[in-house]
């Protein structure tokens, strides 16, 4: 007898889950001293899935118009463990003296967060 080739096919749908969704939320100047400044972004992370997930870290470019211009990194771990939106803040470290001229500015000042998250799955 000898090796026979079997025809197998087989075919089934796969679940393939929503990507979250991070948002801006606000960002608010923590604090503001002669040498260090921070402030925290809060991030609106919408959870479109029932799965749970830790973000890992977040590498981010900060910018506040033409005054302010940081790169770094929120290793701090966020879990969300349900479905729905949850607020996720980022920590954003920077030198002071490069943001009072925003501080005395008469209109509203613009700020621009761009970056990455790394994502797993629990």
């Amino acid at each position: 007898m000898g090796p026979k080739e079997i025809p197998v096919e087989v075919s089934k749908r796969v679940y393939i889950p929503n990507l979250l969704k991070i948002e801006d939320a606000d960002v608010d100047v923590a604090k503001l001293g002669l040498k260090n400044g921070q402030a925290v972004v809060n991030l609106r992370v919408n959870n479109y899935e029932s799965i749970p997930f830790t973000i890992k870290q977040v590498i981010y470019h900060f910018q506040i118009e033409d005054d302010l211009d940081v790169k770094g990194k929120e290793t701090k771990d966020f879990t969300f463990k349900k479905k729905g939106t949850e607020l996720m803040p980022v920590h954003v470290s920077f030198q002071s003296k490069a943001l009072f001229k925003s501080v005395f500015k008469p209109k509203k000042t613009y700020y621009k967060l761009t970056g990455t998250a790394t994502m797993h799955f629990i």
